[in-house]
């Protein structure tokens, strides 16, 4: 059983049998990691790649009731897997939704969130609106540097994670290495999980599209230990909002001025000069001044 609640944490104490089951299915999982994922994604022949890609094409044009229906049932199959299952939450509109239809399923599933200390406001306020109403099984973890101390040592993070200089081996930003990663991976192997829930979707980006044409929303990650699960993979971003809007499910306000929820000083995406200007100007002549780059013109 998986216990959580707190800082701290709880444990893992794996059924043997159910911990059996669970390294049989897993066997007949892909067995790559994803990209940043700490080993060598599987190469999968072409007829089968574009076997899985026509499945892909063919998912994605589903209705939202039917993309329901069929995450909740990849969540079901997820969790037959596993003893000591954990979901990621960071309280934005993906791994909200996430936690809202995995809930369905397991009400009382162990719920993470990492806190940079860099978010924006707007999560903070959604994060303790949450709590305060539902009775969710929740840890919150925190990193032993900050994003500025990072970025003294290692400069602001570029705009493509691929490409950056200064990341650690799998070709993360080290902000998002030691603000996030580090921390949750070592508190889920401190409690033992064998199963990550994570709110991605296709629509985020090509290498993100062509992981999942690949190894579909569920696959086993070696070098882990565990299996990762992204129940809502086949929704594209307007799928999410409609649900939201649809079954009036409470939105990050954070929203209304700015098209992606995340660390608030992030450099590491387009369009982060406006987005960080209109949230925090102070912020955004900070980072600009440190980065040596003008203002933009419209904010002078």
């Amino acid at each position: 059983m998986c216990a959580s609640g707190g800082v701290g944490g709880g444990v893992c104490a794996p059924d043997p049998q159910v911990a059996g089951a669970a390294g049989d299915a897993r066997a007949g999982a892909a067995a790559g990691t994803g990209e940043g994922e700490g080993g060598v994604s599987v190469v999968i022949p072409k007829a089968e790649f574009l076997e899985n890609l026509k499945d892909f094409e063919r998912i994605v044009q589903e209705t939202i009731e039917e993309k329901e229906e069929r995450t909740l049932e990849i969540i079901r199959e997820a969790l037959e897997m596993a003893e000591c299952p954990v979901l990621a939450c960071s309280w934005g509109k993906d791994s909200f939704l996430m936690l809202h239809l995995v809930r369905k399923v397991r009400p009382d599933i162990p719920v993470v969130f990492t806190n940079t200390g860099v978010e924006f406001p707007e999560t903070y306020r959604f994060r303790d609106k949450i709590l305060a109403e539902e009775n969710i099984n929740y840890t919150e973890l925190k990193p032993e540097t900050t994003f500025w101390k990072i970025v003294d040592e290692y400069g602001y993070p570029s705009r493509s994670r691929y490409m950056e200089v200064k990341a650690n081996k799998n070709g993360v930003p080290m902000c998002c290495a030691l603000l996030k990663d580090e921390p949750a991976e070592k508190y889920y192997k401190e409690i033992g999980a064998d199963l990550l829930f994570v709110g991605l979707t296709y629509d985020e980006g090509r290498l993100r599209r062509t992981k999942i044409i690949e190894s579909g929303p569920l696959y086993y990650i070696k070098s882990k230990g565990w299996m990762k699960c992204l129940p809502i993979a086949y929704w594209s971003e307007s799928d999410v909002f409609g649900y939201h809007w649809k079954h009036n499910l409470p939105l990050n306000d954070g929203y209304k001025h700015s098209p992606r929820i995340g660390c608030m000083p992030c450099t590491g995406h387009i369009g982060w000069e406006k987005q960080m200007a209109k949230a925090n100007f102070k912020m955004y002549r900070k980072v600009t001044k440190d980065m040596g780059r003008p203002i933009l013109e419209e904010w002078l």
